[in-house]
């Protein structure tokens, strides 16, 4: 089904996601807000280390009950990752609202540019721009 995600609620999912990545590295792009597209993959090492530094960020930023911030296409066969900024995810109840895009994309396909995200509601700036993959 076309445009269909599903949400990593809990952190034995995330986990058994980012296992499933670490199987096949080749050939991953990474896309962050507000940064140009990438041109080409990353290399299988510094896709393994981003990895890491999702998973440490996103278990430091969210605490042990709930991740909810992941989306994969196909959790058994992952092509397009979507991973949200906690605090600008937004609201199911934002009704009239621009979709908020996601902090960083994951993908088997060359991306595009996505849009600016929204400001943040909480004070001290947007916590995932301290955080840049190099």
């Amino acid at each position: 089904m076309l445009g269909h995600f599903v949400g990593m609620l809990r952190w034995p999912q995330f986990d058994a996601l980012w296992q499933q990545l670490r199987r096949d590295p080749r050939g991953w792009f990474l896309s962050q807000a507000n940064q140009a597209a990438p041109l080409q993959p990353l290399e299988p090492d510094r896709f393994a280390a981003t990895l890491d530094e999702i998973e440490s960020l996103l278990k430091r930023e969210l605490g042990p009950e709930y991740c909810g911030v992941v989306y994969v296409d196909d959790p058994d066969s992952p092509g397009f990752v979507k991973v949200y900024a906690p605090r600008t995810m937004g609201s199911m109840c934002a009704c009239g609202s621009a979709p908020t895009p996601p902090a960083w994309v994951l993908s088997r396909c060359h991306p595009a540019r996505f849009p600016e995200p929204p400001p943040v509601a909480a004070p001290g700036g947007r916590w995932w721009e301290r955080w840049r993959v190099r």
